[in-house]
């Protein structure tokens, strides 16, 4: 999927479980090629006001809420999120991280986004597949959907999308109105259902979805990046209930089996797992990281 001379970006969003951070961490602690860039060309505080305040650190270095790391190896670059962006403001921080990127780090050619789903969540059959009849049959790398974004969709055609998203859902503020009858104490909610699309991310025949919501994250993250490349390909994990950094395990072992990140024989642990999470190494099935 990936290609010798491209440059790739990793980016995690801030999704279920944080798994995508999780993903991240044991990328960075199981490759010492990953090299953290302080350029405040890339990360600034422009940039910073659109998330929440995020304060931490590690070893006695203060840790932002944002950092980009550096490959030389791989040709990589993988950027860590640790706070989420604040509602509304999604585009405006997307807009400005690419201008910041095709700025500074012009030769990035090729995005992989890693994504994370709830299991639970009430419109997930909306955008599963057919294929799939129960999620909660799927093990192990099942539940990661592979996807790339539709070659034939452009940033022109973006803005054409989110120009009709936001007249229909100003058209279905004003029609789909919850309307109560007070007088015999009954109330009728007419439920409207997020609008799901098959046209922008295209899946794998194997993947348990084969559509994404319109108004998500993931839509407003795609329609700025395309003006940095087309070449987008994206991740994404149904979740569940338990300790996601078992699912985090499942994600790294998936990406190397890709070549997207460097083989590892025995995974290591992120210092700042440690008292967080409920083992000291990691097993290969939850049976064993529970029980030994």
């Amino acid at each position: 999927m990936t290609g010798l001379n491209k440059t790739k970006l990793i980016i995690p969003t801030v999704s279920v479980g944080n798994i995508p951070q999780l993903t991240a961490d044991l990328i960075l602690a199981n490759d010492s090629n990953y090299i953290i860039l302080k350029d405040d060309n890339i990360i600034d505080p422009d940039l910073l006001k659109f998330t929440y305040p995020f304060v931490s650190s590690d070893d006695n270095e203060f840790i932002r809420s944002l950092e980009i790391y550096e490959n030389k190896v791989n040709n990589t670059y993988l950027l860590q999120q640790r706070s989420p962006i604040i509602k509304g403001f999604e585009i405006n921080f997307y807009s400005l991280l690419v201008k910041r990127i095709k700025q500074t780090l012009p030769q990035i050619n090729e995005i992989i986004i890693i994504d994370s789903l709830s299991g639970s969540d009430p419109y997930i059959d909306l955008i599963k597949s057919e294929k799939v009849s129960n999620l909660y049959e799927l093990i192990n790398d099942q539940r990661i959907s592979v996807g790339h974004l539709n070659s034939k969709i452009d940033a022109k055609a973006f803005e054409n999308f989110r120009e009709a998203l936001d007249n229909e859902i100003n058209s279905l503020a004003e029609k789909e109105k919850i309307e109560h009858k007070y007088d015999d104490i009954n109330f009728e909610f007419k439920e409207v259902l997020p609008k799901a699309d098959q046209t922008v991310i295209q899946f794998d025949g194997s993947s348990f979805q084969n559509k994404i919501f319109v108004d998500s994250l993931l839509t407003k993250l795609v329609s700025t990046f395309v003006e940095i490349t087309t070449n987008i390909n994206y991740f994404n994990m149904v979740s569940y209930e338990g300790d996601n950094s078992l699912d985090a395990v499942i994600f790294i072992k998936f990406l190397t089996s890709l070549k997207i990140v460097k083989p590892t024989e025995n995974i290591k642990i992120p210092k700042s797992w440690e008292s967080v999470y409920g083992f000291k190494h990691l097993k290969e099935s939850i049976d064993e990281s529970l029980y030994t």
